[in-house]
């Protein structure tokens, strides 16, 4: 699945919950499948504005979970961790979490989680698999409709 063009209007949850954004899971590490998030704003509501709800850009549900976040903006209403585990048995040495050139107050990775499967990417070659020129072949179908979106990098 790919969320491009588009702002993630974070809500505020149930009182004594937390919010995850993305929640991804494989039982096979062979599926060609991930949720990439890219070119979007990811921001909060105002009623989460105005909270202490803590909130994660992903969690893995299931082994081997992939998630990419590029070229979006990041409001600083995001953990500095970004992501956080499930349950006590996440496995986070087999899923694959990645971002690439994001942007704003909440994208500074330094912070980020120190897990064999995050990466903190600058090299426009890593995320080549992810565009939709690849990742979901859009010459073979998506430019058939009348769908706005960027088959690669759009900076």
């Amino acid at each position: 699945m790919i969320v491009q063009n588009s702002i993630i209007h974070v809500r505020r949850p149930r009182d004594g919950q937390q919010n995850v954004i993305t929640a991804d899971g494989r039982h096979d590490a062979k599926l060609n499948t991930a949720i990439v998030i890219h070119n979007c704003s990811i921001i909060p509501t105002p009623e989460l504005n105005q909270s202490n709800v803590k909130t994660y850009l992903g969690r893995p549900w299931k082994k081997f979970s992939r998630t990419i976040v590029m070229q979006s903006y990041m409001d600083k209403f995001i953990e500095p961790e970004r992501w956080m585990k499930f349950n006590n048995e996440s496995d986070v040495t087999s899923l694959y979490y990645a971002e690439f050139w994001n942007y704003g107050p909440g994208s500074n990775t330094t912070d980020r989680v120190k897990w064999p499967g995050y990466h903190a990417l600058n090299n426009p070659d890593d995320v080549q698999d992810f565009l939709v020129k690849n990742f979901i072949n859009e010459n073979d179908w998506l430019s058939k409709f009348d769908v706005p979106f960027f088959p690669g990098l759009v900076k």
